[in-house]
């Protein structure tokens, strides 16, 4: 089910301790659908967590992907 007015970020972490991760706000392009773009900092394994709140005030941390990046800047 689409789930409508959640406050989304999807948080990239680098597999290795010391990294900042990468975070972006979601954006909800229609009812329950939501767009990221994420710009990956440096080639690597990645992994990547959705967080936010839901429009009830349900807080939610879920890991959504497991990313491999080769040639990032």
């Amino acid at each position: 089910r689409p789930v409508l007015g959640a406050r989304l970020d999807f948080e990239a972490h680098m597999s290795h301790p010391g990294m900042a991760p990468v975070v972006v706000r979601a954006t909800e392009r229609q009812p329950g659908r939501y767009v990221a773009s994420i710009q990956f900092s440096m080639s690597g394994d990645w992994v990547v967590f959705v967080s936010g709140t839901l429009a009830d005030g349900t807080s939610l941390r879920q890991r959504i992907a497991d990313v491999v990046v080769a040639g990032a800047e």
